[in-house]
């Protein structure tokens, strides 16, 4: 039986290099970028 996510929250210090290591180890497209302080990523496959 598999499990969906619908939203993970990670609070960090380096935000660029966290959505870096997420877009290029799992292929998350970025959905939206909040200018360093936060990032929104898709699962794979889907459009914001």
């Amino acid at each position: 039986m598999g499990v969906k996510l619908a939203r993970i929250i990670l609070y960090v210090q380096d935000v660029e290099r966290l959505s870096e290591f997420y877009r290029q180890a799992f292929g998350f497209p970025l959905v939206r970028d909040l200018e360093g302080n936060a990032f929104q990523l898709a699962e794979t496959g889907e459009k914001g």
